[in-house]
């Protein structure tokens, strides 16, 4: 028997998600920045709830928490 799991493994990039531990606000172009960022947050919002309703498992990681391969 097959079991299909359905998992969403996203990584998300600590400044293009503002990571509460390590975002800092571009100096240059802060308007544009400011869009961007909100809009790839709010997005981030969409898909994981739409992911989760259609009964996705759905696991965020921040890129600082990777482990660095040599």
């Amino acid at each position: 028997m097959s079991i299909l799991k359905k998992i969403a493994v996203f990584v998300d990039g600590c400044f293009w998600h503002r990571c509460p531990k390590h975002y800092k606000e571009p100096e240059q172009n802060k308007k544009f920045w400011k869009n961007k960022i909100n809009k790839n947050t709010a997005r981030d919002k969409l898909v994981t709830k739409k992911l989760k309703k259609e009964g996705w498992r759905v696991i965020r990681v921040w890129e600082h928490s990777l482990r660095r391969i040599k």
